[in-house]
């Protein structure tokens, strides 16, 4: 579910529940440090197989 998605709905729900007296609230996560995120996928297996990014991804789409 989309950041945006999720706000609508508890803003939704916030509106419905307001009433009766009862809060909403949305968490909503970030994007945390790894080592994937520090250095992107462009060092992972797919890239140093050789090839572009948008040839694997065409492979893996089929014709």
């Amino acid at each position: 579910m989309s950041r945006q998605v999720l706000e609508g709905l508890t803003k939704s729900i916030a509106i419905e529940l307001a009433t009766k007296q009862i809060r909403v609230n949305t968490v909503c996560p970030t994007f945390i440090e790894t080592p994937t995120r520090r250095f992107g996928r462009v060092d992972g297996p797919i890239v140093r197989s050789g090839g572009s990014m948008g040839d694997k991804a065409r492979e893996g789409v089929g014709p």
